[in-house]
Order: C-alpha cells, then structure tokens, then sequence
C-alpha cells in the first residue's frame, strides 16, 4: 500500500511540473531595453519568430502566402526596447500589422484580420481543455470550428485527418471559454504554453465568397483541415518547422 501512494505521489508531482507558470506580463517584456540586438531573415515571418523565441514573448501571426517567400531583413538595433524593435520592424514590410491584445502580440496581414470572412473570428460558444498539451488542443479547436464551417448532415459526419505531435518540455494547458473567437482562445492556449507561437497561414488566391482559406506550411491541406492551426515551439522556424539554435545568437552579437 505504501508503494502505491508513493508511485501516486511521484505522478502526481510531475503532472504539477508540467502545469506552466504563467509568462511574466507582456507589458514587462516588450518595455525591457535592449543594448544590442540583431536579426538576419527570409522575411518578416521569420523575423518575428526569432523575436518571439528570443524573449519568450507570446506571438500570434496571420500570415497571408508562402511563409518562406524571400523578402530578407537584415538590421541591428541598439538601447531600444523590445517594442520599438517589433515596430520598426514591421515596417520592413508594409503589408503587415502589429496589434497587442490578450497577453499577445499579434503580426496580422492588413485588411484580413477584421474581414468576416477570417474564421478566427467564428465565435465558439464553449471550448474547454484539462491537461492537454496546446498543439492537440489547437487541433480540437480546429476540428471545432471546421465543424462550423462546414456542417455535416447527421450520419454522415467525417473525422478531420491530421495530427499534433507534443514534445517532452511542453506544458500542459488547462482552461474554459465560453463565446470567444478562434483567435481569442488561441492567444489563451499560447499564453498558458511554452510555445512562442500560433501561426495560421491564408492561401494567396482566395474564392470570391464564403470563410477564407488556410494551408499549412508544410504539409497539403484539405477542407477537413480548414482552418490550420498551428502552434510552434520556441526557435522553430515557421516556414520549415525545423528547429533554429543559430537564433539565439541574436542577443549576444557585440
């Protein structure tokens, strides 16, 4: 019996360790001032995501294309915060918006982020996780939403292809929402994570009528898949996937 409660107690000890601690106020890190720091990317994609890995700072990207088209920046900041570098950044590429709501900063490509027609401004009446890891609970809010976007007529519901994979220093996620957007309940799986972002990519020809449409960045995307939602680990990078160390030298470049 002893051991039974002591292999409980051990269990019950790493499911708290997996629980994150909130991130510190985003207020804080985007005030911090910077000596020196300095970015070398693809493309503004690439770029913020280097920002977000760098500072642990929640970041929630509408991207419009190919996440890897070449448009490269390459520049240095010095005594500014973390603020001012993101704005000066944006303007790199004027297609683009920075906006900071919800405990995230968000990259939106103008005129798409308060079209009707983006479905991560569906409103979902209820979304509930316990303990879940945020990339399968980005992939149960995708099937959520698809659901919405394409009723099935009874008996005759598909389930939606795809996976999430979790890797070992992800945090498990616990919350309720009640009537928020899609982006709404993204932005709160990601600041209850220790991933440092949300990505949801719009194809660039669109259909003349009905909810936008998303693909991913590495893989085909059906309809049962729409939106793609994605939910990246620090220093991975969003046009490849593919994990990116040589970032962290950004911050230590003299």
């Amino acid at each position: 019996m002893r051991s039974i409660f002591l292999v409980l107690t051990v269990l019950a000890g790493i499911a708290k360790a997996q629980q994150v601690e909130y991130r510190p106020d985003i207020q804080q890190v985007l005030s911090t001032k910077v000596p020196h720091y300095a970015v070398k990317a693809a493309n503004l994609l690439q770029a913020v995501a280097q920002i977000a890995s760098d500072f642990d700072l929640p970041m929630g990207v509408e991207w419009q294309g190919d996440p890897a088209a070449a448009n490269e920046i390459s520049h240095e900041w010095s005594n500014l915060t973390v603020e001012q570098i993101l704005y000066d950044l944006v303007t790199f590429d004027v297609e683009y918006q920075i906006d900071v709501s919800n405990g995230v900063v968000h990259l939106q490509k103008r005129g798409i982020a308060a079209s009707q027609r983006n479905p991560l401004n569906i409103r979902v009446p209820s979304f509930s996780v316990t303990s879940e890891y945020s990339r399968e609970a980005a992939f149960r809010l995708r099937n959520q939403v698809n659901l919405m976007i394409y009723p099935r007529q009874p008996g005759k519901l598909s389930a939606c292809a795809g996976s999430r994979s979790a890797g070992a220093d992800e945090a498990l996620v616990t919350l309720s929402l009640k009537d928020a957007t899609a982006r709404e309940i993204l932005d709160a799986l990601l600041v209850r994570s220790h991933s440092a972002m949300w990505l949801v990519v719009f194809r660039a020809e669109q259909p003349d009528t009905g909810f936008l449409e998303t693909k991913s960045p590495w893989r085909n995307t059906t309809n049962l898949e729409q939106p793609d939602l994605d939910i990246l680990p620090r220093f991975d990078d969003p046009a490849t996937g593919r994990y990116r160390g040589d970032w962290k030298i950004g911050l230590k470049r003299p």
